[in-house]
């Protein structure tokens, strides 16, 4: 469309707002849409951003006659965007910005659910770069000659992060989900209220969990969705953070396990998980600052908050696992847990190292002090940290139950990987101490060395298959994490026999002699061996510090 015809529009808009005059508006926005079917150019986003800026003042005094023609407006916007010169690539970041920026007002508390559940849907379009985000096979995004090479399509997509980032939109998407989940709030409680009181209240049917899924009303999933794309960026995990997310995605847990139909491989609980594993994963200090009760200032005088397996550098064999993890679920392409840590190779300042490595003990016995100061304060764990610690235990519990296959094994396993994130941040790690996952994480990690079975554990969960290898790894790796940081925890582990089973697996003549040992793959053993060693290297360093007796950490019979 030409710049005249945008200049006609917005001077339409402008006029008295007068019912003989509502049709050309609204047949205006429309024909605008319809003109510019495969995307605005760069050179209109400006008059384009004053046409919505006015279109939603409108509909905030009233006019939700609108509300139909600005989402298809927006829908348009959420199209690949066309450029006509050169100079068009020098004008797009402040033209977006100034876009994105007035969007946000569509998201405000008393905008129309509709639009907002437009906006949010094309700002999770936009984050994704038209869903070719790099790493994911097969997006289905630009094709033809906007497609390009995949250089082209990683430097659009950061592009576009680095966009949503300057518009600071993500706090005003962050509202939105706070608000929406406030209202669902509010209208379970009016509905249960009503049904209590008048049980044959036909308005009860109304109610928005009535239909036993967190799919209704669009509002929320299309909020999340958006979250989702942003929890990419390393940028946009600090705004996340910064907005309150972990206190939303709590409530989503929470909504989750409260609805009978809303299990866990619910898919909004698998985004929620995703979410948490990105905002860890990306941003640390903040998060560590978030949950940690007078950390702000300790989490920026760190790269990363103190870990166990850090400390213990010898064998980062857990850390590289949840890394690669990491990248294979959620930021490139799918790995399992296990087979990433059979593909380890660990290196420490650019030296090789093994478990035998005197340079790797000097290195586990220079950062035995830090270990210890962080056991001295263990901070405090701030309110939204136990709730979401219990969120989750609560979650992996329900997932445990279910060992029908693969795919809900590897979204147990996902929900293990949060926690071992959070088991890096000191002020977690006694909350997860007194949260309901304590007896089971332990009853996973000396299942079957020292007991044949456990209350806590169903037939069927602990196998050898890869997803069951990983779960035992990850969990391992928990229980190190937190019994470097909380002493209860760590005379709990002790007790429960924890470093017995360490020794038991690492002992050459246990795979022959033990049925629990045996029972892996030489991979698999290998695996569990190499993790296995690295814990008992710090834990050595560590039973000094502790004073624990030396026969607590023998095995009684390892046959």
């Amino acid at each position: 469309m030409a710049s005249s015809d945008l200049d006609k529009v917005v001077k339409l808009l402008l006029t008295q707002q007068i019912p003989e005059l509502q049709e050309r508006h609204l047949a205006a926005i429309d024909n605008l849409c319809k003109n510019n079917a495969a995307g605005f150019t760069v050179r209109d986003l400006p008059r384009v951003a004053q046409i919505l800026q006015i279109t939603l003042q409108l509909i905030s005094k009233g006019a939700t006659q609108f509300v139909g023609p600005i989402c298809s407006l927006i829908r348009t916007l959420a199209k690949p965007y066309r450029k006509q010169s050169i100079t068009d690539e020098l004008l797009l970041s402040d033209v977006w910005v100034g876009v994105l920026q007035t969007l946000a007002h569509g998201l405000q508390d008393g905008m129309p659910q509709q639009l907002q559940a437009c906006t949010a849907e094309m700002l999770a379009e936009l984050s994704s770069a038209y869903n070719n985000r790099p790493g994911v096979p097969d997006g289905g995004g630009l094709q033809g000659a906007q497609a390009g090479e995949p250089s082209t399509l990683k430097r659009l997509y950061e592009q576009h992060q680095c966009l949503l980032s300057r518009s600071s939109i993500a706090l005003a998407v962050c509202s939105a989900l706070q608000t929406a989940l406030n209202n669902r709030a509010a209208a379970w409680h009016s509905s249960t209220i009503r049904s209590f009181f008048w049980p044959g209240d036909s308005s009860n049917q109304q109610h928005p969990s009535s239909s036993g899924s967190l799919d209704s009303p669009p509002l929320v999933p299309a909020l999340l969705a958006a979250v989702l794309n942003f929890s990419y960026s390393g940028e946009l995990c600090q705004q996340l953070l910064d907005a309150g997310v972990l206190a939303q995605l709590t409530q989503l847990l929470q909504l989750a396990a409260s609805k009978e139909a809303a299990g866990p491989a619910d898919k909004l609980t698998v985004q929620v998980v995703e979410v948490l594993w990105n905002v860890l994963q990306l941003a640390p200090n903040k998060a560590h600052s978030v949950l940690s009760q007078g950390s702000a200032s300790q989490s920026t005088q760190q790269a990363a908050p103190t870990r166990f397996a850090d400390s213990m550098v010898t064998e980062p064999i857990i850390e590289e696992a949840v890394a690669a993890h990491d990248s294979g679920n959620n930021l490139a392409t799918g790995s399992s847990v296990s087979s990433a840590v059979g593909s380890w190779g660990a290196t420490v300042s650019g030296q090789e190292v093994g478990h035998h490595s005197s340079a790797a003990a000097e290195t586990a016995s220079s950062s035995t002090p830090a270990v210890a100061a962080s056991s001295n304060t263990e901070p405090v764990a701030t309110k939204i940290a136990q709730q979401l610690l219990e969120a989750l235990a609560a979650l992996f519990c329900c997932q445990l139950q279910d060992t029908s296959g693969r795919q809900v094994k590897e979204q147990r396993n996902d929900t293990l990987a949060v926690l071992h994130h959070l088991s890096n941040i000191p002020s977690c790690c006694a909350a997860l101490g007194n949260s309901s996952l304590f007896a089971i994480i332990l009853a996973i990690a000396t299942t079957p060395e020292l007991q044949p079975s456990s209350q806590h554990i169903p037939q069927g969960a602990l196998t050898r298959d890869e997803p069951d290898l990983g779960m035992k790894l990850l969990i391992w790796g928990i229980i190190g994490n937190t019994a470097a940081r909380s002493a209860a925890f760590r005379a709990a582990a002790t007790a429960a026999g924890f470093l017995r089973v360490l020794l038991l697996v690492v002992e050459e003549s246990a795979a022959r002699g033990c049925f629990a040992v045996g029972r892996w793959s030489p991979e698999q053993l290998v695996t569990l061996r190499k993790l296995a060693r690295a814990v008992l290297l710090q834990v050595r360093l560590l039973c000094a510090l502790w004073q624990t007796p030396t026969a607590m950490l023998l095995p009684c019979d390892l046959t």
